[in-house]
């Protein structure tokens, strides 16, 4: 499991970075770029929003709009929760999320 590993987030956006580039590319800039308020996005990606995302957020379904719904992950939010590390790794997780997503705005 990838919480057993040790892993750094960070690692993963650099491994996979080709991948996370189109994704980028299709999702992030064609989707998200257009959403009010995207480009400061960057000041709420933060460890504290990573708790609430979690403890919150994670495990519930949204409509986020027309086209798009989340539809909760309630059991990977038990995995975080309950394991020693799962905590730290979203927190880990959102700030290199945020620095792929906007570099220049790291902690």
């Amino acid at each position: 499991m990838i919480l057993d590993s040790n892993l750094d987030p960070r690692s993963l956006f650099d491994q996979y970075r080709s991948m996370a580039e189109k994704a980028k590319l299709h999702v992030v800039q064609r989707e998200w770029s257009e959403v009010k308020g995207f480009e400061n996005a960057w000041r709420w990606m933060d460890r504290s929003f990573a708790k609430w995302f979690l403890w919150h957020v994670l495990a519930v379904p949204y409509q986020i709009d027309q086209f798009h719904r989340f539809e909760g992950a309630p059991m990977l939010k038990k995995v975080l929760i309950e394991h020693p590390r799962g905590e730290k790794f979203m927190e880990d997780f959102t700030l290199a999320l945020r620095e792929f997503l906007f570099p220049g705005h790291e902690d």
